[in-house]
């Protein structure tokens, strides 16, 4: 390669990048290639004009993978199902939360009941059912809200306010525990084991989108901080958000036909009953 000119290395590249977009090689082996060509031989650097162009159009057709696929509501049912008849009702009320909210882990464990504003206990109309949770540290800045609209939701959150100290966390667990909980739901219900609690956050923001929401609106919702990024992130999660690969068993079939008619509340009340 150092006998070579420039321009020759650079459209030897180039063709090579081709080769790979039509075997359907992932962005990382293109990317590999070119960093390590560039540290192998630094004579090259700012003379691959051409292969530098062609790194850059690879990237924007082959989008990354993304690691926390969205989960739908519907599968989320589930999942808060089997915590919360395996004893956890806790974690299966965050699971509930975490999707209306879009709420990112640490968010939702740093919860406590004065963080939790309840308009039923104001001067709010009766039929006017809304609680607004204040999150003091988020990773788009301190001091931000979550609305919580979901009359049953709401219960449940409540349910907690009740029965822990005003200086507790409604959901006392390391973000460590509460992912192993949430994996291991999702295995029991046959869900694939790529699903993590972040897919909580994603599938809520891809339903609201889905549902007719504009991109500015689930921002402002999920506290994002840039709406330039989440305009591709939520385009692309919404195309996997509809293709999942699940295919339960018969017994799991069932049981998420039965939770497909009931409220959160309803479902955390039928695990604690021992129905299934």
């Amino acid at each position: 390669m150092h006998s070579l000119p420039h321009h020759v290395v650079d459209n030897m590249i180039a063709h090579y990048f081709v080769h790979l977009r039509s075997i359907g090689a992932g962005r990382s082996v293109a990317s590999g290639t070119f960093y390590s060509i560039m540290h192998f031989h630094p004579a090259l650097n700012n003379h691959l004009p051409l292969s530098a162009r062609c790194l850059r159009g690879y990237v924007n057709l082959c989008p990354p993978v993304r690691s926390h696929p969205p989960l739908p509501f519907h599968h989320c049912r589930g999942v808060a199902f089997t915590l919360a008849a395996a004893g956890h009702l806790r974690a299966a009320i965050a699971v509930f939360l975490s999707h209306h909210c879009l709420l990112r882990i640490n968010e939702c464990l740093q919860i406590r009941p004065t963080h939790v504003h309840d308009a039923s206990q104001s001067d709010v109309p009766s039929h006017i059912r809304v609680c607004m949770l204040h999150i003091p540290f988020t990773k788009t800045g301190p001091n931000q809200s979550a609305r919580v609209s979901d009359p049953s939701i709401i219960s449940a959150l409540v349910y907690l306010v009740q029965r822990t100290p005003d200086n507790g966390l409604l959901f006392p667990y390391s973000a460590r525990r509460v992912r192993s909980l949430f994996r291991e739901a999702c295995q029991h219900i046959g869900l694939p084991s790529s699903f993590t609690w972040h897919s909580l956050r994603h599938g809520g923001a891809c339903e609201a989108l889905l549902q007719g929401s504009s991109l500015e609106t689930v921002r402002r919702l999920g506290r994002w901080r840039s709406p330039g990024s989440l305009d591709t992130y939520l385009q692309l999660d919404a195309v996997s958000f509809l293709a999942i690969d699940f295919q339960p068993s018969a017994r799991v079939r069932r049981l998420l036909i039965i939770l497909e008619s009931l409220t959160p509340l309803q479902i955390l009340l039928h695990a604690l009953r021992g129905h299934t």
